[in-house]
């Protein structure tokens, strides 16, 4: 898996670097530059002719782009810098790689420099060089809080120009960690980032601003990247795929996974639909669903495969105490299980969704109403016998925790690792991109996935994909993971169909074969 830092551990791994492996802080920023400008080259083609304005700060951001200058420059670019802060206020590698660039101008008329005093400055610079590209080397990571006025009105000018900004690192004005705007900020479309992901371009804005993002090797040693206590993961195909080996070929349907869901209440047997046939499109071999007795005809009319099991209700048509018997019946033969979709939110349900938590005994998905009747209950968790998966939206995680959605912390995964860790569950926090977290601290980013996917029942689905998932022998948080990433890549392949402006929760479904399949065929490639 691709590792995502802080800033704070991107910097370490700097420091460590150059401290204990002994690499020259100037050699990272050459190499720095050099891939920038390589990325450059393999999105937009050859800078021989081309002009470019790089915007420089005063850190060691400007310092990438008086480097990304002189590479660009030997590559038959015609470069302008445009600087943003005298040339007294840089210090250490990037003052000397301004150095080295200030000799080239003294022979080499394909290079200059302009004092930035006003964004009208740059303006008319931008008027005048007409730039094939603009090169975004102002603030870079260690940027924190929001950007003053004469900053938000540079950025506005850059991006407001109608050329493409490549991003050195991160784009200015984005935090690292969170993603967010600090008052203004450029709107990228390229990002080369040094040495590794940061959080911030996977998130909110700092992924809108980001455009294309491409991780620059800078020469730091295997040993300081993979010794970094950095514990976040970014997952793709390439992470899911061992999760899904052959089945042998005189395996039973038992044997591939039994699981139980109790779902539905009057005007939501969808959710139950929806959770219990992805379980079986995802792998589940049996497949049992709990409903309230008076919907049982129903879902037998919808389901075909799925197995209904008629539980005992209350008198709002919503799964009883009386059903306890039953449920444990059920539980006792499931490999994994589902509680709350569309369950409803009768206070008499709550009580045993609460007793189902806190008792089965196999790997359970709590989703949908199961999470708000764990809401001032959450202790029901921290000594279940088995494993617990959340899967709350932020809305649903915010009502956990007892906060509005407005008041949770702006570092979601910070926020996640710290709930998983005090209550040992796995949690999934859905949304753009899905976080999963799970109690020993680790997190994984989803890379799958689109906005047409936020539509009525999707997490139903995701539900269900969990549990058939948790019926291999697989440990948790790669069976959760990978689950959320074949989630996404349904979406994805559903969007590619029929576009994500039409998409609906039975395109996942539909798409699910095809999902599974591309991941299979890494092991049985076509011929």
């Amino acid at each position: 898996m691709q590792p995502v830092f802080t800033a704070e551990l991107m910097r370490d791994c700097d420091r460590r670097a150059i401290e204990e492996a002994h690499v020259p802080g100037i050699v990272l920023m050459e190499n720095a530059s050099r891939g920038a400008v390589d990325a450059i080259e393999n999105k937009y083609g050859t800078l021989d002719g081309k002009t470019l304005v790089i915007v420089c700060g005063k850190g060691n951001n400007g310092g990438d782009g008086y480097g990304v200058a002189r590479h660009a420059l030997n590559r038959g670019a015609r470069v302008t810098c445009a600087q943003l802060f005298p040339d007294q206020e840089r210090r250490g590698d990037a003052r000397l790689n301004l150095e080295i660039l200030l000799v080239e101008k003294d022979v080499n008329s394909d290079v200059a420099f302009h004092d930035i005093h006003s964004p009208k400055d740059l303006a008319e610079l931008l008027v005048l060089e007409s730039p094939d590209l603009i090169v975004d080397a102002v603030l870079g990571t260690g940027f924190t809080g929001r950007v003053d006025e004469f900053l938000s009105a540079v950025f506005t000018t850059m991006n407001e120009f109608g050329c493409p900004i490549v991003a050195l690192d991160i784009p200015s004005g984005i935090h690292a960690d969170t993603g967010t705007v600090g008052g203004n900020a450029v709107i990228a479309d390229l990002t080369p980032t040094m040495g590794g992901l940061k959080q911030g371009l996977l998130f909110g804005d700092g992924f809108e601003h980001s455009g294309e993002i491409v991780v620059v090797d800078i020469g730091m040693p295997p040993s300081v990247t993979m010794g970094s206590p950095c514990d976040t993961w970014l997952v793709d195909e390439e992470d899911v795929w061992p999760l899904l080996m052959p089945h042998r070929f005189d395996v039973h349907k038992y044997q591939n996974g039994s699981i139980f869901l109790i779902a539905g209440s009057p005007g939501l047997t969808g959710a139950a639909t929806l959770a219990s046939e992805a379980a079986l499109r995802a792998g589940g071999g049996m497949v049992w669903l709990g409903v309230p007795a008076s919907l049982n005809p129903i879902l037998e009319e919808k389901l075909t495969e799925v197995m209904t099991v008629p539980l005992a209700e209350n008198a709002d048509h919503m799964v009883s105490m009386a059903a306890w018997d039953t449920i444990v019946s059920f539980l006792s033969r499931a490999d994994a299980a589902v509680v709350g979709p569309g369950m409803g939110r009768n206070e008499e349900t709550g009580e045993l969704i609460r007793r189902v938590i806190h008792e089965a005994a196999i790997p359970l998905v709590i989703d949908a109403d199961a999470l708000f009747a764990l809401v001032g209950y959450t202790d029901v968790l921290k000594d279940a016998p088995a494993p617990r998966i959340l899967t709350p939206h932020a809305g649903e995680f915010a009502r956990l925790v007892g906060k509005s959605s407005r008041d949770l912390p702006a570092d979601r995964i910070a926020m996640t690792v710290e709930f998983t860790g005090t209550h040992n569950v796995t949690l999934v926090l859905k949304g753009a991109p899905t976080i999963t977290a799970d109690p020993g601290g680790a997190a994984y980013i989803n890379s799958s996935g689109n906005p047409g996917m936020a539509t009525a029942g999707s997490g139903d689905v995701l539900s269900g994909i969990i549990a058939a998932f948790l019926t291999r022998e697989l440990p948790v948080t790669d069976a959760v993971s990978g689950a959320v990433y074949i989630h996404g890549a349904a979406g994805d392949i559903a969007a590619a169909r029929i576009g994500e402006n039409g998409l609906i929760s039975g395109d996942l479904l539909d798409a699910l074969p095809q999902a599974l399949k591309a991941v299979e065929n890494v092991w049985k490639p076509a011929e």
